[in-house]
């Protein structure tokens, strides 16, 4: 009779790591499906759009007009100090890692209710060798979703290649940073 409670026992716990490791697979696929739905979703929403303009303040809180001085194409990092914090982290540590696009075709796109909270946000994340500016207008419908976000945009202000990083799909940031340096930054 032991020993059939001890089989018992090990098939039970075998069969809890089992439907445990099930339940984890699920989970990292699910995360996958909802970064890449939402990643097309920004796509429909925002790939195409014209801007207006880009004025914004500089760390200097001096009015800025980024679409005045815009020859090239750039790579924007969008974030609010009202998005997740450790989003906010990993959109900024993704992006310094993972693209030898010069700083200079990079711009860091916040929106914080003062420059004092803004420098210290560039002094926490050194963004110090960065463009960074404070613009208080929403520039797209997914400003609203409080995820950080990349974008292209152009010498005429639109809007390409969107895209919300997510902490669990590495390979998709790897593979975006990738194409846009292919397509927008290196020349043919």
């Amino acid at each position: 009779m032991l020993s059939f409670n001890i089989g018992i026992y090990i098939h039970h716990r075998q069969y809890k790591e089992e439907i445990s490791q099930y339940l984890h697979t699920a989970q990292i696929e699910s995360e996958k499906y909802i970064v890449m739905k939402d990643n097309f979703e920004a796509s429909i929403l925002c790939n195409s759009i014209t801007l207006d303009s880009l004025i914004c303040r500089d760390v200097k809180n001096s009015l800025y007009n980024i679409s005045g001085s815009l020859k090239n194409k750039i790579l924007i990092c969008r974030f609010s100090e009202l998005d997740c914090e450790k989003c906010i982290k990993y959109a900024i540590e993704t992006l310094k890692n993972n693209t030898d696009i010069e700083t200079s075709s990079i711009v860091f796109l916040c929106s914080y209710r003062n420059n004092a909270m803004l420098l210290k946000m560039i002094e926490y994340y050194q963004l110090n060798s960065y463009n960074v500016f404070n613009i208080e207008s929403t520039i797209t419908p997914i400003d609203e979703w409080r995820k950080p976000y990349y974008f292209i945009v152009d010498n005429n202000l639109t809007i390409s290649d969107i895209m919300i990083p997510g902490k669990i799909n590495n390979e998709f940031q790897e593979m975006y940073f990738n194409n846009i340096k292919h397509k927008h930054f290196i020349s043919h």
